[in-house]
């Protein structure tokens, strides 16, 4: 059960509308999980800032069961950077990622536990 929040001082009015149905299917491809099972929350108009910096930010939290961890963040990370730079003209150097290897009994959705 892949989860994103985004939280980005970017303007909604300047965030493509697709944006969050193009973020769950580079989430679905990128973990390998049911699109129907990612959870995409976007919060735009934040007071975000990176350093000192005034320029458009992000700050975002990647939550999943599996394929979080040294053999996948890097990757995770390149991607999750460029949709930035492409969706929100975001520079990696104004994105920070948190990656959360989730354990299946502290997750549920549709009223059951995923803890199998």
């Amino acid at each position: 059960m892949p989860m994103i929040t985004v939280a980005s001082s970017v303007p909604a009015d300047q965030i493509p509308v697709e944006f969050c149905s193009l973020l769950t299917d580079l989430l679905a491809a990128m973990l390998q999980k049911p699109r129907e099972r990612v959870v995409v929350h976007l919060m735009s108009d934040q007071r975000v800032r990176v350093g000192n910096s005034d320029e458009p930010s992000v700050v975002a939290s990647l939550s999943s069961i599996g394929k979080i961890g040294a053999d996948f963040n890097q990757e995770h990370l390149n991607q999750l950077c460029s949709f930035f730079r492409k969706h929100l003209n975001v520079s990696p150097k104004n994105t920070v990622v948190r990656f959360v290897d989730l354990i299946p009994i502290n997750v549920a959705w549709n009223g059951q536990l995923r803890d199998k």
